[in-house]
């Protein structure tokens, strides 16, 4: 055989075992949703939106549950914040604003909404709440990376006010 024959029955041996490894490593590694993000992250559900009973026989309470969770493989402190609330007549509250979760780990906390009673059925509230990882594997917020490599989320929503009815009698002397 001659050297150039030599060489290229090499090459394209290389070139064809590249190939197989490239086809059939995937298959060797488990997949990356079963690990978890490798990178900070954090995943935030909320219920629907609330309706608030302002009856003047209510208590003007409404509320909605809300589910903070760590997809990645380390450990994350998380904290939840009010990004955006415009409610005059009402006050908006969490039950919790930090957690320490494990990977994979999640947790439930409540945003509160208490008023007034017999505020109009008009009045409409739109608030947005911020979960933000604040620490991930032991490294603070500072020292994360900038940008989208830290998946931070939020949630939108309406608290709306529920029509009444009711009949008033006023009586003059």
């Amino acid at each position: 055989m001659h050297v150039p024959t030599i060489v290229a029955t090499i090459r394209k041996a290389l070139i064809l075992g590249l190939v197989l490894s490239l086809f059939l490593a995937p298959g060797l590694v488990i997949p990356a949703a079963a690990q978890g993000s490798p990178l900070p992250a954090v995943e935030l559900d909320c219920g629907s939106d609330p309706i608030m009973d302002v009856h003047p026989t209510s208590d003007a309470e409404a509320s909605v549950t809300c589910t903070v969770r760590n997809p990645t493989s380390a450990s994350e402190d998380i904290s939840i914040s009010e990004v955006e609330w415009d409610g005059v007549l009402v006050e908006m509250s969490l039950s919790e604003d930090s957690f320490t979760l494990a990977a994979g780990e999640e947790d439930t906390f409540e945003i509160r909404f208490i008023g007034q009673t017999k505020i109009p059925a008009t009045v409409q509230h739109s608030f947005e709440i911020e979960a933000k990882v604040e620490s991930w594997n032991g490294l603070p917020y500072g020292q994360l990376p900038e940008g989208f490599w830290v998946a931070n989320t939020s949630h939108i929503g309406d608290l709306k006010i529920q029509s009444y009815g009711m009949v008033e009698l006023l009586l003059s002397d």
